[in-house]
């Protein structure tokens, strides 16, 4: 009866660490998914560049090539070969609206200033700390499903 006390405290503190360091995170970096999809809606070059980056980090994360390297170098050589990989893709990710202007960080977030903005705002941050407290597991199936998608739905044209 202790064990599981114990366990279900240790996902309930566990679940608190992820939503507060999900808050720390989105909040830094201005991460609002509204204006992501928005974004992504309208710009078909960030909407294409999007999509790529997504296969090159799904395509890395599936691969598990360096779980059966055998060397400590070889594993590090490996590890250092994916990360410059999706670094790369995610160099050209400059388009999407991540991060603040710190010249005018209230023009650029509620243009205009008004309501209704700042709760599309709110809103999208809110989105936000959901999905990425919902941890990295979860959100590569997703994606690897929405790549599936996406891959069949090409080879049905």
């Amino acid at each position: 009866m202790s064990i599981e006390y114990a366990l279900e405290i240790y996902d309930q503190k566990r679940q608190y660490i992820s939503i507060i360091l999900s808050v720390i995170v989105v909040l830094m970096f201005n991460i609002d998914t509204v204006n992501i999809i928005d974004n992504l809606s309208k710009s078909e070059i960030t909407s294409t560049l999007s999509n790529k980056i997504t296969e090159v980090i799904v395509s890395n994360s599936e691969s598990n090539s360096c779980s059966q390297v055998n060397e400590d170098t070889e594993f590090q050589t490996c590890i250092q070969e994916q990360f410059a990989t999706t670094f790369m893709a995610l160099d050209g990710i400059d388009n999407l609206p991540i991060g603040w202007n710190f010249s005018q960080p209230l023009k650029e977030q509620f243009t205009p200033l008004s309501f209704s903005y700042i709760i599309k705002a709110v809103t999208g941050w809110i989105i936000s700390i959901i999905a990425i407290s919902q941890g990295a597991p979860f959100w590569f199936g997703i994606l690897n499903n929405l790549i599936n998608f996406k891959s069949n739905r090409s080879a049905k044209n």
